[in-house]
């Protein structure tokens, strides 16, 4: 939740798109998901209805990492979010106190 308020009062100073934290169901072609944060660009947010039920692939994913939940936030969730254009993907290791960064590169296939 602290991360979600850093992030949003950050993005919100800065005129820079719209945060979510939970409760914001992101469609995919595969799976619908309920990330812990999302954050959408200017362009992207511009789109986005107050009272829309359901999200565009947002540009940041923010997933808080549980026993429960790792394996499929380090691999399907990791895939499906690479395929629809989330271009980075933070993993936030609680119990470690780490947060794990990744970016996917648009012009390559990686």
């Amino acid at each position: 939740m602290n991360l979600c308020m850093l992030l949003n009062v950050f993005v919100t100073k800065r005129d820079l798109g719209l945060v979510r934290m939970e409760k914001a169901l992101v469609e995919l072609s595969r799976n619908s998901y309920e990330p812990d944060i999302c954050f959408w660009g200017t362009a992207k947010a511009a789109t986005i209805q107050p009272d829309q039920l359901y999200y565009p692939a947002p540009d940041l994913v923010v997933e808080v990492l549980s026993k429960s939940t790792q394996k499929h936030d380090r691999e399907t969730k990791f895939i499906d979010y690479a395929v629809h254009g989330v271009v980075e993907y933070w993993l936030v290791d609680p119990l470690r106190q780490q947060i794990e960064s990744f970016a996917v590169d648009a012009d390559t296939d990686e």
